[in-house]
């Protein structure tokens, strides 16, 4: 073969593979485009799916902490009665913990509902002040030293009862709320 015809047959081979690279270029780029797609509405179900793995943990840490922050109260009101500060301060520093974290679910359930946030804060700001206030401090009238605290308390429990119906604790049936 003589080089022109080389050289022709080279340049027919060369526009068919320009020619024919294009459709397999086009269909490269759809199928990354259909990969691209389905790999974003994955990620998006991954994020729905977790964020309400997250919810649904909230609302079981709710739904935990309900019955707990009860018996606290209850054991609270006992110390007082027994007039033991060691008791009180006990159950004061355990309100301070379970109502902080039922105040961190409750923020992240449902961001815009302040009124009982703002009431858990006062409870436990007024327990963390008792810790202070009878520090050393055994002969003490604790009914009256305690009774900000107290009422700060019970007015958190008796919002209580709306949570169990919003976050569904009547699912749980025939459990008794405080144990």
């Amino acid at each position: 073969m003589d080089p022109l015809s080389w050289q022709a047959a080279y340049s027919v081979i060369d526009h068919v593979s320009t020619v024919a690279s294009i459709p397999l270029a086009t269909i490269g780029f759809f199928v990354a485009y259909v990969q691209i797609r389905k790999t974003r509405k994955a990620a998006e179900a991954t994020r729905a799916a977790v964020e309400s793995a997250r919810t649904e943990m909230s609302r079981a840490g709710v739904l935990t902490l309900l019955p707990q922050l009860q018996r606290i109260e209850e054991q609270m009101e006992r110390a007082v009665s027994s007039n033991s500060v060691e008791l009180f301060l006990a159950w004061s520093n355990t309100w301070r913990f379970q109502a902080g974290e039922l105040k961190g679910h409750l923020e992240m359930l449902a961001p815009g509902n302040e009124q009982l946030p703002t009431l858990i804060q006062k409870s436990v700001g007024l327990a963390g002040y008792m810790k202070t206030a009878l520090d050393d401090k055994r002969e003490v009238d604790l009914r009256k030293v305690t009774r900000k605290t107290r009422e700060a308390v019970a007015a958190v429990t008796n919002e209580l009862g709306s949570l169990v119906a919003v976050y569904g604790a009547a699912a749980i049936g025939g459990t008794n709320a405080v144990q």
